[in-house]
């Protein structure tokens, strides 16, 4: 009986996640079957399932992410969400507005601190030199470095 619901939820994600790239049109970045792939792909490789990873792609579709980038933001999402407990749904949306809008007050870098993101001394340098030059790219930059120190931890956890 769990194999029929786990079944029913992967269908029902997978096309939630083919309505999301219907509607966004141009601004998906890839296709459904694309997207699908990815999500069945990150599964074998973490501990969430194809429904849980569809269902964090389609809150990152809208954003116009390119493919790699889902990619690296999926996987860095089920490190940190496996390590420090949590729904990879809600750490992959929490990345992905911090890299739609790296200088937003409220969210952004200043965001990943607020939920607990630990930045070294450079990492801060960093994050001030780009808020007050006002560089999104290298606010970005900034953001794919804290979170390379965050996630891949789970990994090195397991292994041990």
């Amino acid at each position: 009986m769990h194999g029929v619901w786990r079944a029913q939820e992967n269908a029902a994600a997978e096309m939630k996640l083919a309505a999301i790239v219907e509607i966004q049109g141009d601004k998906a970045q890839g296709t459904a079957q694309q997207y699908n792939e990815l999500a069945e792909s990150l599964a074998k490789v973490t501990k969430y399932d194809g429904s849980e990873m569809k269902t964090a792609l389609a809150s990152l579709v809208p954003y116009g992410f390119k493919l790699e980038e889902l990619n690296k933001i999926l996987t860095q999402s089920a490190d940190i969400a496996e390590l420090y407990g949590g729904n990879v749904d809600q750490m992959a949306q929490q990345i992905g507005n911090s890299l739609y809008a790296p200088l937003r007050k409220g969210g952004g870098l200043g965001g990943l601190q607020k939920k607990g993101f630990v930045f070294t001394k450079e990492q801060e340098a960093a994050k001030a030199k780009a808020m007050k030059s006002g560089d999104a790219e290298a606010a970005r930059d900034v953001i794919w470095d804290v979170l390379s120190g965050q996630g891949g931890l789970s990994a090195k956890l397991n292994a041990n």
